[in-house]
This record gives C-alpha cells, sequence and structure tokens, in this order.
C-alpha cells in the first residue's frame, strides 16, 4: 500500500477494494483506518508511516524518509491505474513514466519484493546490496510524496526505527545452482553467488 500516497484506499474503500490489484488488502486498510481515526491522522500519513515501519522490521532495508502533513481528504481513484502482472513491460513502464518514474526507478521500486514477503522464492538478488537499498530509498522518497510539496510536510523521519543489518550476504539457495536462475537482462551477466549448504528453503504461500 506504500504508493498509495493519499489515503484515498481508505477513504473510498468501497470503491477502490473492488480493483482487481487491490484483492486482499481489505484487513489492511481496516487496520490502518482505525489507527488513523484514533490518532486522528490523515489516512494518506497512516499509509506512508506503516509502510516506513513495515520495511524497518526487514533486516537489511534501508531507512525510509517519513514525512507526515498530507491532506485529510482524496477523491476515489479511477480504475486501472495500477499495473498488473499480465501487463507487458512497455505498458508498465509507460503507465510509471506517466506518474514521473523512469525505467530505472520502476526497478529500484521493485526491490520491495526481495524486502516484503512474496509468493514463492526470489532468487535474482543481485550482489550488491548497498546499492539496491540506496536506490530502493530513494525511489520510495518520490513515491512517498508524489503529488505534495515537500515545503509543507513535516519531517518525522526520527520516529522510523533503524533497521537491523542484513544477516549474511546474499546467496543462491541450497539444493539450486547458478544454472536455475533465468536471467532477465542478457547484456549483463548475473554475479557469482555463493550456494548456500543444506536443502532448498520451504517458502509458505503468503496469504491473499
Amino acid at each position: 500500500m506504500p504508493c498509495e500516497k493519499d489515503g484515498s484506499l481508505i477513504e473510498h474503500s468501497d470503491v477502490e477494494l473492488l480493483f482487481a490489484a487491490n484483492g486482499g488488502l481489505g484487513p489492511t486498510v481496516e487496520a490502518q483506518r482505525t489507527a488513523a481515526l484514533t490518532h486522528n491522522v490523515p489516512f494518506g500519513d497512516i499509509v506512508q508511516f506503516a509502510a516506513a515501519v513495515g520495511v524497518s522490521n526487514c533486516a537489511g532495508a534501508p531507512r525510509l524518509e517519513f514525512m507526515a502533513g498530507r491532506p485529510t481528504t482524496s477523491q476515489a481513484s479511477p480504475a486501472g491505474l495500477v499495473p498488473g502482472p499480465g501487463d507487458t513491460v512497455d505498458r508498465i513502464l509507460e503507465r510509471m513514466a506517466d506518474a514521473g518514474f523512469s525505467a530505472d526507478e520502476t526497478v529500484d521500486l521493485l526491490a520491495s519484493h526481495s524486502i516484503a514477503a512474496q509468493q514463492g522464492l526470489n532468487t535474482a538478488l543481485g550482489a550488491d546490496h548497498a546499492l539496491m537499498s540506496s536506490a530502493f530509498r530513494a525511489a520510495m522518497v518520490k513515491l512517498a510524496t508524489l503529488g505534495n510539496n515537500r515545503s509543507t510536510l513535516v519531517d518525522c523521519s526520527s520516529v522510523i526505527p533503524t533497521p537491523a543489518s542484513a544477516p549474511a550476504p546474499p546467496t543462491i539457495p541450497g539444493g539450486k545452482t547458478l544454472d536455475d536462475i533465468e536471467g532477465s537482462c542478457a547484456a549483463t551477466p548475473f554475479p557469482s553467488l555463493p550456494i548456500a549448504p543444506g536443502p532448498t528453503p520451504t517458502v509458505p504461500a503468503v496469504a491473499v
């Protein structure tokens, strides 16, 4: 939900939760609605606060910025603005470009699927974790304040916890080899990573 910069998904949940791209977000929306109303903060702020705190729970993640003071009202979003997994790369990049994000920034934002839970096991992490973390944070700074005037917001980043250090450098899961990785960029060789000892780990499915 961090891309929900104005909180319209909470304010207009009767409309936006019907969108396919928002499937499964009902419990999260209601939990954040309760928190926002309890503490009298804008829905847009609670979404960004929850995202920043959530990322801080992940070892090795960057400490995200949190700017407060978004408007207290919003308009319901039109359907179809969030690119879906069935869209072509060109369609996704066109939609992100329309929102002001370059292809590189779009890829940087996808690092969230390496930081958070995911369906299945992602073995395609590059070896430069610091670069990925820095690029993800920069793209999130832009995404979190999209449509807002930063000069009217208050920097409350000091309340966001500092994530623990990454427990270990990236590895190829046990039982797998480099041959099991389907490279996404033929022009750039996949980095050489050590293979973790033991069997291939089992990753539980993410509830949706």
